[in-house]
């Protein structure tokens, strides 16, 4: 809706009145709040990299904008922070060291000497933390940057230890103090503390608005709830460590300067000042330049929270609230002061709280009150704003009548009527344009003669013609020739390719069909793309359709898999102008970067093939049985090598085990974040566990035994999403944790009833919650009746030796699901599957 610049009850009263004509006139209405003109990316399990300018992801689009700013923001600061307070450390500790020193100088130390035993002790105990930071970021598995930022820290402390301990410091002459004067005469001291002061309020005040803007503004969608789920520890994290850094910094550096003035306490004692006056006078003149420096951190941080793009409400609140805090410390810390009540005497200086304990306890005071202040903010943010269609519905007495559109999915043969046998040469140029020569002889295994061959051929869906309006970047896709001998008339809309025959293709014939192209791949494709660290091609050739009565050809859906292929055999041969990695569906071997060869594959579904750049790739390769698993992760990724090889070995080992052998002698894992299998290659994310160990599960589930991916993808994603859950259970045995994502799939949104739908006939929303959540989950439910995990996959080990290699409808494994189990669970299936 347009005119709505801001979201609050006026516009939630607009968006009622016309959401509830709309649902009077019968229409469904899906209400959301936020909204953005800017696209948006999502890696999408099944799908890979997706951009949408859905609306119901306006406020992640915010919220991630803001997160990079904070996160760019919160690290300056802290560096700052941590600059400052070493600083101030090692005033303190030179102030310490005062009278130290003295006694040297008598008993014959010369200065340079003392100096250097000062700062090397200093750069021992430096070295010693720079020793320590090594294992913790081995342990962590942080970015091979973090030991360049560690090495710099210690340079830095390096430096500053030099320039801090360089000298002595030589006794200043005493003088009388008029009023602010010592204020001066401590500068040296008292403006870290200022300093630290001003970043203590401008961080603090940050994270406070930071967060308090994500609790309203994710509660307008669910991506946003969800996002803030994600994130929510460690916005929380930073604020408490942003709170103990500020205790910590503000403690030692009173303690360094109330330390240095404690003769001039004693002597306030010795002329008759009463401790009460003495405490007066020091918090008045502490109060003024503390207050004053509070003041300027709070038109600061108010500043910088404007250039952020913050609410002024929710800045001003924090940033108040941030100055009142710091306040109230700076007064605990004076009054408390250890060095103050020796000073003068006091005599409750043994029942005084120890620093430590101090510390503690201004600790849970300061993270208290902020856990209240956020609370007491996301209670007022809930006045406007969370209301969903159904309660619209209730409210306007709108009744529905939204049910699943149930059309029975088409049920192919158990083997397509024709098989393709490809030979594909493939040349890349220094423009990055792929130059490529296919050559597939099309067998007829049907029982019918053909006026036409059909292929998906999906680059030609991803051209600026045809791509999905997200995509901004178009692949280049220009057709030179195809021909049989003489140049044959065709048909290509969107990712069809239909070949008119001259003469009919007669049952047990073979057509050889030549098709010459070039190819340039963009960087925003779906699958088949381009990046920094090489090609990815995937369905880049013309591909031989699902022959039944007719060539089964879909067009191109991004939202999931709109192709469907039978298996076939490839010879790739390839040339390029420079060394890569090659992954593909085919049998490679030794992991070696190279520019030409060829490759072999028999008995796949299709071919995929990725060109990896050495220098942005590492590469190793375990063996299980007959079958080598390549990993390839890119460089900055190295440290999650040995993870991600053992869960790949894990899974790989276990299916083999439980589910039957995969026949193939190699599997390629890509770290390339894409989320997808392929045959004898998947896409992963190497931190992403249940990724790796599901994608795995494809290659018996969508390979081994295949499936119409955009009539019934649930028979491979919900299954391979079924047996990844399992396999989880049982390695960690926890069953809350192997359905986490299931589970986190179907609470998402709605599921359909049915699961057996065409992927254009699921509503908006529902195919990701249905195929991923509600099938595995409706299968958990039924095998803990009926024999538990163990009796799941003995079913499904023995439904692959039956299917193998075969396509398999929802009808075919319906038929087989109540042959195992008898008619008395029929009405089990029914319930989810139209047979």
């Amino acid at each position: 809706m347009s005119n709505l610049a801001t979201y609050n009850q006026e516009a939630v009263e607009k968006i009622e009145k016309v959401a509830t004509r709309l649902l009077q006139k019968g229409y469904e209405v899906d209400i959301v709040a936020g909204s953005s003109l800017k696209m948006v990316e999502l890696d999408v399990e099944g799908i890979g990299l997706v951009q949408s300018p859905w609306t119901t992801l306006g406020v992640a689009q915010a919220l991630v904008n803001n997160w990079d700013y904070m996160t760019l923001v919160t690290t300056v600061l802290f560096l700052s922070f941590a600059g400052i307070w070493l600083m101030t450390r090692l005033v303190f500790e030179r102030n310490m060291l005062e009278q130290e020193n003295e006694l040297l100088t008598i008993i014959g130390w010369q200065d340079n000497k003392i100096t250097f035993r000062n700062r090397v002790e200093q750069y021992i105990l430096l070295f010693i933390a720079y020793l320590l930071s090594i294992p913790v970021i081995e342990i962590f598995s942080l970015e091979k940057s973090a030991y360049i930022i560690s090495t710099t820290i210690l340079i830095f402390g390096v430096l500053l230890i030099y320039l801090v301990l360089n000298r002595i410091p030589i006794r200043e002459a005493r003088t009388t103090h008029k009023r602010m004067t010592s204020t001066s005469y401590y500068w040296s001291i008292i403006y870290p503390i200022v300093i630290i002061l001003i970043l203590s309020t401008v961080l603090l005040s940050i994270q406070l608005s930071s967060i308090t803007s994500v609790f309203v503004s994710s509660r307008e969608t669910f991506l946003g709830q969800f996002l803030l789920e994600e994130t929510l520890m460690f916005q929380l994290f930073t604020i408490i460590a942003t709170i103990l850094l500020s205790i910590v910094s503000l403690s030692e550096s009173f303690q360094a300067l109330l330390f240095v003035r404690r003769e001039e306490f004693s002597m306030y004692k010795i002329i008759g000042w009463t401790k009460k006056r003495i405490l007066s006078h020091l918090l008045k003149e502490i109060s003024k330049w503390s207050g004053a420096t509070l003041l300027i951190s709070l038109v600061i941080s108010l500043m910088v929270q404007y250039l952020l793009g913050l609410q002024l409400t929710l800045s001003l609140f924090g940033s108040i609230f941030s100055v009142f805090l710091l306040y109230f410390f700076v007064f605990l810390l004076v009054v408390t002061n250890r060095s103050l009540s020796l000073a003068i005497k006091d005599k409750n200086t043994r029942r005084r709280l120890s620093p430590k304990r101090l510390l503690k306890y201004m600790g849970a005071i300061g993270v208290s009150l902020t856990l209240l202040y956020i609370v007491a903010v996301n209670i007022e943010s809930e006045q406007v704003g969370d209301f969903t269609t159904e309660k619209l519905r209730q409210k306007s007495n709108i009744k529905s009548e939204k049910e699943s559109s149930l059309v029975p999915s088409k049920q192919l043969s158990a083997t397509s009527g024709a098989r393709g046998k490809y030979k594909i040469d493939l040349k890349l140029d220094e423009l990055n344009t792929f130059h490529i020569n296919a050559e597939v002889n099309v067998q007829n295994l049907s029982t019918e003669s053909w006026k036409d061959v059909g292929f998906y051929f999906i680059p030609n869906a991803l051209t600026e013609e045809n791509k999905p309006e997200y995509i901004s970047d178009a692949t280049n896709l220009q057709i030179k020739s195809i021909s049989d001998g003489e140049d044959i008339p065709y048909e290509l809309r969107d990712n069809e390719l239909l070949l008119k025959l001259k003469e009919k293709v007669e049952p047990g014939e073979t057509k050889k069909i030549k098709i010459e192209y070039s190819l340039q791949v963009s960087e925003e494709g779906v699958r088949l793309r381009k990046d920094e660290g090489g090609y990815y091609l995937a369905q880049w050739y013309p591909m031989l359709g699902y022959y039944d009565g007719g060539w089964n050809i879909h067009d191109f859906n991004p939202e999931g898999e709109s192709y469907h292929t039978d298996y076939g055999d490839y010879e790739v041969a390839f040339n390029l102008p420079q060394d890569f990695f090659i992954a593909s569906s085919g049998l490679e071997g030794k992991v070696e970067s190279m520019s030409s060869g060829i490759i072999h594959a028999k008995q796949v579904k299709d071919f995929y093939l990725a060109l990896l750049k050495p220098d942005k790739w590492t590469s190793e390769t375990t063996k299980i049985n007959d079958t080598s698993i390549r990993v390839f992760l890119p460089v900055n990724e190295s440290n999650n090598m040995d993870k991600t090889l053992q869960v790949s070995l894990d899974a790989f080992r276990y299916f083999e085990e439980k589910l039957g052998d995969n026949p193939f002698k190699e599997l390629d894992v890509i770290g390339n974040h894409k989320h997808m299998e392929y045959p004898n290659v998947v896409e992963v994310s190497s931190t992403m566990e249940h990724v790796i160990v599901h994608e795995i599960a494809h290659q018996w589930f969508y390979y081994l035994v295949q499936n119409d991916p955009f009539n019934e993808g649930w028979l491979d994603e919900g299954l391979a999403n079924f047996v990844s859950s399992i396999y989880l259970t049982e390695k960690y045995g926890d069953p809350k944790y192997g359905y986490e994502h299931p589970i986190r799939m179907a609470e998402r949104q709605s599921t359909s009833k049915i699961v057996n739908l065409s992927l254009d006939q699921f509503e908006k929303g529902e195919y990701v919650p249905t195929v991923y959540g509600r099938v595995p989950l409706l299968l958990r439910d039924f095998f803990e009746k009926n024999g538990g995990g163990e009796e799941a996959l003995q079913f499904l080990s023995l439904y692959i030796e039956k299917y193998r290699f075969k396509n398999v409808s929802s009808k075919d494994f319906a038929e087989y699901f109540i042959e195992h189990f008898g008619e008395e669970h029929e009405e089990f299936i029914t319930e989810w599957l139209e047979v």
